[in-house]
């Protein structure tokens, strides 16, 4: 755990670290909207884009979940990064800029990004010595799986603008060496390498945000504020819900730690962000995340389905149970029909004496 809270104080110190990224320049068309040219040499999108089954959404979307299971949210192989580009630089080409700041507002989820610039390319990966090859690609995987970044953007209920954007970089441990590398020794495949039983780590970059522009594209400036340092877990020093650990002021955020990022392209669930940070172009894959429930709203969820789940037994018991009882009217048939018989069999009992009989004999 120590390890990696030290990595994030590290990755938190520079604010630029996580500001989106504008590597393309852009070219105005006859109808007034924008294409992009790329900057860092990379070729032209293999796209044909006057095919009318292509959907360069599902394209991207495609790609950049293929190229976050193979190397997370940070991509630094240089041809992965040139396809990403490429599938991007599609979808931009094909739709109008977004215009709605309302719908920037939420929790985006980080599916990919790159850095470049113009004489600096990724590295080809397929060259690198056990990168690809375990335990080295194991433990890659595994982190790939504990990592989750997120950008939160919110806004001033008052303006209905956007004020703040913080930038989540949250870290779930695993409990043992096992979880991270499969061929062990035998008396090392349970070594608790989470002593402290943490569920979760979060560095949080809280951003003053504000929007400078609409056209061509929504641009947002950010000024890192403060740091906080958030931890869960399941021991006793923990909570389990999750508390801040650590907070620091950044000062002089306006001349020292601030930047900005456009959004090329937004719908219901997909953003495209792009900045330059120096010389280096970043370029930002969100997807829409979906909010995570507390314990309260769990519990009350699985009450609610518990008594969901009871009340359709019960009904369906009712059903059944109506099925089997008899409705009134053939009830009442059945017994005018008992007593007829009821009634031929009396007459044919003459030699039996009513109650009265007896009495009087008696």
């Amino acid at each position: 755990m120590n390890f990696f809270a030290i990595l994030f104080s590290s990755l938190a110190a520079s604010s630029v670290a996580f500001h989106v990224s504008f590597p393309l320049r852009t070219q105005r068309l006859s109808g007034g909207f924008p294409t992009f040219r790329s900057t860092a040499g990379e070729a032209a999108a293999p796209y044909d884009t006057n095919d009318s089954a292509f959907d360069p959404k599902q394209d991207l979307m495609d790609i950049a979940l293929s190229l976050n299971d193979e190397y997370g949210p940070l991509i630094i192989d240089s041809k992965a990064q040139e396809r990403l580009r490429n599938a991007v630089q599609a979808l931009e080409n094909s739709t109008t800029p977004p215009a709605s700041i309302a719908d920037m507002v939420g929790e985006w989820t980080l599916l990919c990004s790159t850095a470049s610039a113009e004489n600096i390319k990724g590295i080809d990966t397929s060259k690198l010595p056990f990168f690809n090859a375990d335990p080295v690609k194991e433990v890659r995987d595994r982190l790939n799986k504990s990592v989750k970044v997120q950008q939160v953007i919110k806004s001033d209920p008052s303006t209905v603008g956007i004020d703040r954007v913080d930038h989540v970089i949250q870290y779930m441990p695993p409990s043992e060496l096992s979880e991270f590398v499969s061929n062990l020794p035998s008396f090392l495949q349970n070594l608790n390498i989470n002593p402290l039983e943490v569920t979760n780590e979060k560095v949080i970059l809280v951003h003053k945000a504000e929007v400078e522009g609409l056209i061509p594209f929504i641009k947002t400036k950010l000024t890192l504020e403060s740091v906080v340092v958030n931890i869960a877990g399941r021991s006793q020093i923990l909570d389990p819900s999750g508390a801040d650990v650590f907070g620091v002021n950044v000062p002089f955020g306006d001349m020292l730690n601030a930047g900005d990022f456009d959004t090329t392209y937004m719908d219901d669930d997909l953003r495209i962000s792009r900045s330059k940070v120096g010389v280096v172009d970043q370029l930002r894959v969100f997807t829409r995340s979906v909010p995570d429930l507390d314990q309260a709203e769990v519990a009350e969820a699985s009450v609610v389905q518990v008594e969901d789940e009871i009340v359709e037994e019960v009904e369906s018991a009712i059903e059944d149970l109506d099925e089997e009882i008899e409705t009134p009217s053939d009830v009442e048939a059945e017994s005018g029909s008992g007593a007829s018989s009821g009634g031929e069999a009396s007459d044919g009992d003459e030699g039996v004496d009513a109650p009265s009989d007896v009495n009087s004999e008696d």
